[in-house]
């Protein structure tokens, strides 16, 4: 009986550990067994993605931790040029953006379009995440309306992009 595609490409898989399957699952424990080598800590996948990145975008916060403890940059970015702390700021993982500011992350880092964590944070409705970043108490009116400019903007951006291809 011949195998379906599926069957052959999961075949083609590599079952190895790896720091960045690790990272997204959060395990603590294969990482510090991955850890001997540290060559892999700041090295990106092919979508650009670090294994801090995963660890933060899925909210593991013992696995960011631990990461950061072994040399990761809280400064790296993907592919899109999305910073860490971006990807925890659109999860709204409160912990995770907490680890990040306090060992350094940019606050005002700008992507390709040029929004920061804090335009994130409010695209998403993360206004906890808002006034942590912005160090202040925003009403939350006002948190709204710079929401919505943010989206419109972004949307202007986009629609204008596809017209002009």
């Amino acid at each position: 009986m011949p195998m379906g595609q599926y069957e052959d490409y999961q075949q083609t898989m590599s079952t190895k550990p790896t720091m960045w399957r690790a990272a997204k699952a959060g395990d603590v424990k294969t990482l510090t067994s991955l850890a001997g080598d540290l060559s892999e800590i700041n090295k990106k996948d092919e979508k650009g993605y670090s294994p801090l990145m995963y660890a933060a975008y899925y909210g593991h916060i013992s696995a960011a931790q631990y990461l950061i403890d072994q040399g990761a940059s809280v400064h790296s970015t993907d592919a899109g040029g999305n910073s860490i702390l971006m990807g925890a700021c659109f999860k709204g993982h409160v912990d995770v953006v907490e680890i990040l500011l306090g060992h350094g992350a940019d606050r005002n880092f700008k992507n390709q379009q040029g929004l920061t964590a804090i335009d994130f944070a409010r695209m998403f409705g993360r206004f906890n995440l808002v006034q942590k970043l912005e160090r202040k108490k925003t009403p939350k009116a006002i948190q709204f309306i710079k929401s919505l400019n943010i989206w419109l903007a972004y949307l202007y951006q986009r629609i204008t992009k596809r017209s002009l291809q």
